[in-house]
């Protein structure tokens, strides 16, 4: 028998049980999964702490991609050679009125970009600019708008119709009309209640954001989620509000992107993973929080994720997430109010942590930080790479056949603390369990029948997989450390 505590796979596959609404310890008949390998990345010159906060796949020529790169401005990159990311063009800031570049969206051959660093508490001004990429590698600046008057930058952008609402931290949303993309004008601007659940000035800020119909959902930060009424954009109206009070008290829940399926809004909450809640019930309720990690006021700096940014791929069927040195995570969000992990790619607590992510098909393209100085308690984590990568993926199903149900397979307690008893009744070929990251914590090999027992104490909490190979046949089964 061995044990090993941090052996990963080799090219970040997690095979995750597909759970339904089956019990614990139900065997099933296929593992889905999400195969994640790189395929390109390109690393910004390290003495330069060059970071990109946001990236963008180019969806009309598939060979380009976009960085936004804050103050080194925005990044321009061919794809078009296999294994390669290769800098085109850097647009400096003085094409953006001498404001960082923020973030982005595209929508057809326009590029929509937000400027002025939402990093900082106070910039000369915040904006957004619009090029025309038909050409990417001779972009043209079509229209530029900033204000004086907002200062806090924008994290999120969103492009609908006519009008682009851009989440301006501290001092909330701001809706421009971009009919003309050469004459930006000004709509309005709203700041949702700061004193629900607590007052605050700094904690509560506009962050990810999302459309249906004429409803924005807001990520708010320590402010929760936030429903507004934008069917008249000259005068928005919060007409909604949540936050998970347990999760407030316990660790300060920290709301960064929301996107909706159905009746739900699923939401990146930090460094306590991903919330769904419930949008048919007045008021709105939690359906279901992933947390494995127990978050608490103690582990936000130096914790192995921070979820971010969200998108979804295969037809809303999977959620592609940023996870900080967890770098992508990706959920299976068929029944969006349980998530679960099919796919991962990344090495937790390495010095690489990533903040954006775009996907289109089969590519995913990762956003990395430079954050060299970190200082706990008042950083998250420490990363030294800046750059790109480009990610290929595929789904799939592996075929397991059931063990015979007249084996006689039992694994105890369940959920379970320190120790586990696995009880058999045939000799058992091989014996893995891993996290949600992939990480091998047990492998054994030819255990005899009877009963085996197995201390946890290195063990993380949170949900465990079991794959067990009983002659010719396999079962998983899922296992819950508390």
């Amino acid at each position: 028998m061995k044990i090993a505590s941090a052996r990963r796979l080799s090219i970040g596959i997690l095979t995750i049980l597909l759970l339904g609404t089956i019990g614990l310890t139900q065997t099933f008949s296929q593992i889905d999964t999400v195969i994640l390998e790189e395929s390109a990345s390109l690393q910004f010159p390290p003495l330069l702490f060059k970071s990109s906060l946001a990236c963008r796949l180019d969806r009309q020529n598939p060979d380009f991609a976009y960085s936004a790169n804050m103050h080194h401005g925005l990044g321009i990159y061919d794809l078009s050679t296999t294994g390669t990311i290769i800098p085109v063009l850097d647009l400096p800031i003085d094409s953006f009125n001498g404001l960082d570049v923020s973030t982005l969206q595209q929508i057809g051959n326009l590029l929509y970009v937000g400027i002025g660093d939402f990093q900082t508490k106070d910039n000369p001004a915040t904006g957004l600019a619009i090029l025309d990429i038909s050409m990417p590698n001779q972009p043209t600046l079509v229209g530029i708008w900033d204000s004086t008057f907002f200062t806090k930058g924008v994290s999120h952008l969103m492009v609908k119709e006519d009008l682009a609402y851009l989440s301006i931290m501290a001092d909330g949303l701001l809706i421009l009309d971009v009919s003309e993309p050469e004459h930006i004008q000004f709509v309005s601007h709203f700041l949702p209640d700061i004193t629900y659940p607590a007052p605050s000035t700094d904690d509560h800020q506009s962050r990810g954001l999302k459309i249906r119909n004429d409803s924005l959902f807001l990520a708010f930060d320590r402010g929760g989620l936030r429903i507004l009424d934008i069917s008249d954009p000259y005068a928005p109206a919060e007409i909604g509000k949540y936050i998970n009070l347990d999760l407030n008290s316990s660790a300060g829940a920290a709301y960064n992107d929301v996107v909706i399926k159905d009746n739900f809004a699923i939401c990146s909450v930090d460094y306590c993973g991903l919330e769904v809640i419930d949008l048919s019930t007045t008021p709105m309720t939690s359906d279901y929080w992933y947390n494995p990690w127990g978050c608490s006021w103690l582990n936000w700096s130096g914790a192995d994720l921070h979820l971010n940014e969200l998108h979804f791929a295969r037809n809303d069927s999977l959620l592609v997430v940023s996870a900080g040195q967890s770098e992508v995570l990706i959920f299976d969000i068929s029944n969006p109010e349980i998530p679960q992990v099919v796919g991962h790619y990344g090495t937790p607590s390495d010095t690489m942590a990533t903040y954006g992510v775009d996907v289109s098909e089969d590519r995913v393209l990762l956003s990395y930080i430079n954050t060299p100085f970190h200082i706990p308690p008042f950083t998250p984590f420490y990363s030294n790479y800046g750059g790109l990568k480009l990610l290929q993926f595929q789904t799939g199903t592996s075929a397991v056949e059931p063990v015979d149900p007249s084996i006689d397979l039992q694994i105890a307690p369940n959920p379970f603390s320190d120790v586990i008893h696995i009880t058999h009744s045939q000799p058992i070929e091989s014996l893995t369990i891993l996290d949600l990251f992939g990480r091998e914590l047990l492998s054994a090999d030819r255990l005899p029948p009877g009963e085996h027992t197995f201390h946890t104490d290195t063990w993380p909490s949170g949900i465990l997989y079991v794959q067990i190979m009983i002659g010719q046949n396999m079962t998983s089964r899922m296992i819950i450390k508390q």
